[in-house]
């Protein structure tokens, strides 16, 4: 606090405009995420060019190469020895008879195939697609495109599509070229079976060693030939159709996918000119992106160290401002909740200095106040309960009076009648009280009341219940006695009112009880019959002659 005071922070305009300046730093955050958003354009930018130029240029150079291929292709079926023993073959009816010629085709065919190592077999078919001799001493298949009978016909070149030849154990793309005699008449077509080997040597000479991945694809994902090469038999690997799709539309380049190892790489496609195939050049992203990676992370570092920096301001400015606040709204929560005992230390001399003593002055205030009031709710509930004891209360007895009496009989029955239990009501009356009083005043009969009241709070349970019932007359409720218990505790309580000996003196003896007792439910079923039954039973007692 005090460094802070040195620096002027103390008051809270002060701390807003040093968060202020403090804030100022997260323009160089929005300006490392620019700087690392056109970065990462540029980057793309560049790949984009090197693959598209890469995969271009090898294009071009297969282009060159199958061209190459074509016209040695067309050089062969224009040879003498083809043609001219095609037509004696044609000509010839007699099968011994041609086998001659058949034999002079075949090894010029295999003089060919052997002089030109890119080619796997050398064939001439007749225009039914029959073989009529071949450079090779196996038969195997001659996989000629649909509609090439036509093709031959119009004297154009026929390329077939790439396949596997399981007898010659390597992939083959054929290649065609009608053969033409005299008359310009069509007899047939040499098929070159071109080994796709010799691609992969030709992408290897457009690659920088390691640098990338060249390989030509079909349409639907295969992979004609890769370099470095592939695992595996010819024709065997491909990529997903729907990634072959992509990169034959062209529609982002660089395209992100998962390359022929299974990991990701950025590639783009470029169409071989007059075949349906096209070159791909892909590169790891991983590595081509490496250089971002590391100025993105750079950039993440120097982001989390400036948060750091306005977190440990920020934490600085709550040490003087967040905190002395903080305690302000705790103690303010304590005072809210009743505690009046809180008092805040005073840090510093600003606002929050000033608050604080401010806060402390009007704590004390309604603390006082809080006990002002205090005391005098404590005098209230006393005279409440006192005036709610009176309310219920006999001034004379202390027993429960008339009123509280016919509340709690009638609450005793209800609940007598609930249960199925019984009860009792005894009805108590001074004998002779009226003699006594006449004789002894009002005073003295006050004073037997009191002594009877006595008694009987002595005599019964806790759980019974003694009002006074009127003049020298009282009740007793006993909850759950019946009549036999009920005659038993009116006794009890007879006997202890005669030994009390109440306003005996001289030769004047002392008073005693006659009792009328009577039980719910045998005496009745409400509280007013069984207390009227209680009440004959009390007369007939004093008929009786009293004391019983």
């Amino acid at each position: 606090t005090e460094f802070l005071d040195l620096l002027r922070l103390s008051s809270i305009r002060r701390k807003i405009i040093a968060f202020s300046l403090v804030a100022t730093l997260l323009p160089a955050i929005t300006m490392g995420w620019v700087s690392y958003r056109n970065n990462l354009k540029v980057l793309e930018e560049k790949i984009r060019q090197e693959l598209t130029s890469l995969a271009s240029h090898s294009s071009r150079e297969l282009v060159l190469w199958l061209d190459g291929k074509k016209d040695d292709v067309r050089v062969f079926a224009s040879s003498y020895e083809v043609s001219e023993n095609l037509e004696k073959i044609t000509a010839s009816g007699d099968d011994s008879a041609g086998s001659r010629y058949v034999s002079r085709l075949r090894d010029y065919l295999k003089s060919v195939e052997h002089r030109f190592p890119d080619y796997a077999e050398l064939a001439v078919l007749d225009l039914e697609g029959h073989v009529v001799a071949t450079s090779s001493d196996r038969q195997s298949s001659h996989e000629m495109p649909e509609g090439w009978q036509s093709l031959a016909q119009e004297g154009k070149v026929i390329l077939g599509d790439p396949y596997r030849d399981d007898v010659l154990g390597t992939g083959v793309l054929l290649v065609a070229e009608p053969v033409r005699v005299a008359g310009d008449r069509c007899l047939g077509v040499l098929a070159a079976k071109l080994k796709l080997a010799p691609i992969g040597e030709t992408l290897h000479r457009q690659v920088p060693s390691g640098s990338a991945r060249l390989y030509v694809i079909t349409k639907n994902g295969t992979i004609l030939s890769s370099d470095p090469p592939l695992d595996g038999p010819p024709l065997s690997a491909g990529l997903p159709r729907d990634t072959a799709t992509d990169l034959f539309t062209g529609s982002v380049v660089p395209l992100e996918f998962a390359g022929l190892r299974g990991t990701e790489v950025v590639g783009a496609l470029d169409p071989i000119s007059g075949t349906p195939w096209g070159t791909v050049a892909e590169k790891s992203r991983d590595l081509e992106y490496a250089e971002i990676s590391s100025l993105r992370n750079v950039t993440l570092v120097l982001v989390g160290t400036i948060l750091l920096g306005v977190g440990l301001a920020a934490w600085l400015l709550g040490l003087t401002l967040v905190r002395p606040l903080g305690r302000l709204i705790a103690a303010a929560g304590k005072v809210t909740g009743g505690d009046m005992s809180v008092e805040l230390p005073i840090y510093g001399r600003g606002e929050v200095g000033y608050l604080t003593v401010v806060f402390n002055r009007m704590v004390a205030r309604l603390r006082k106040a809080h006990e002002e009031l205090d005391a005098t709710n404590k005098a209230l509930v006393r005279k409440n309960e006192e005036l709610q004891h009176l309310s219920i209360t006999d001034d004379l007895t202390g027993l429960h009076n008339r009123k509280h009496m016919n509340e709690t009989v009638d609450n005793e029955f209800r609940r007598a009648e609930r249960h199925g239990h019984v009860l009792s009501i005894l009805m108590i009356d001074i004998d002779r009280f009226k003699n006594f009083n006449d004789a002894r005043g009002h005073q003295a009969g006050d004073e037997v009341i009191r002594g009877v009241a006595r008694v009987l709070n002595d005599t019964i349970r806790t759980t019974d219940y003694a009002a006074r019932y009127g003049g020298e007359e009282f009740l007793v409720l006993l909850p759950y006695i019946g009549p036999d218990e009920a005659v038993k505790t009116a006794e009890r309580i007879r006997e202890a009112v005669e030994r009390a000996s109440l306003g005996a003196a001289g030769d004047v003896p002392g008073l005693t009880i006659s009792v009328g007792v009577a039980s719910y439910p045998d005496c009745g079923n409400d509280a007013e019959a069984v207390i009227r039954e209680a009440d004959l039973a009390l007369y007939k007692a004093k008929r009786a002659g009293r004391n019983q």
